[in-house]
């Protein structure tokens, strides 16, 4: 997008909102036409009680204490994981990888599920009361093992 409206796209790192907020705050201000205000950096009294528990830290100030985190933070499998999902994406964007490419097996069952999730869904709302009960328990429910294997296989160490 930003190669076909350049005008219209502007690409910003985290890494340089955080360790450069002011610098970074006023090229977005002139981007978007308005002008950069004293203090937009830093969150003052702008503490909300609705904000719930998991979206707290975004009423933090700007800090660069958190950059890198995830290097001792993640197991060396959920890097590998992450990597492997938006490594390649994320290296054009300016972003190293730090381990070797790992090819990760794919689960046939959790694939086909997967593939076929929306479209089921679709289809499943329109059937009549009747049929869902009667799906529900002569398949889903005799199938909760697969999903309960799924899970053991996909938690991190």
């Amino acid at each position: 997008m930003q190669k076909d409206h350049p005008k219209k796209v502007l690409q910003i790192r985290y890494e340089d909102l955080v360790t450069s907020p002011k610098k970074t705050l006023i090229e977005i201000c002139d981007f978007l036409g308005i002008s950069y205000q004293e203090g937009m950096d830093r969150n003052v009294d702008s503490f909300d009680k609705r904000i719930p528990e998991h979206h707290k830290s975004l009423q933090k100030n700007l800090t660069s204490e958190n950059l890198g985190l995830w290097k001792t933070e993640l197991t060396k499998k959920q890097q590998l994981v992450c990597e492997s999902l938006a490594g390649e994406y994320g290296k054009q964007f300016g972003y190293e990888l730090f381990h070797e490419k790992k090819h990760f097996g794919i689960d046939i069952n959790g694939f086909l599920l997967g593939y076929s999730y929306v479209p089921f869904l679709k289809i499943f709302q329109k059937l009549p009361i009747f049929w869902k009960n009667w799906m529900g328990q002569s398949l889903i429910r005799p199938n909760f093992a697969f999903w309960k294997n799924s899970e053991k296989t996909l938690k991190m160490e």
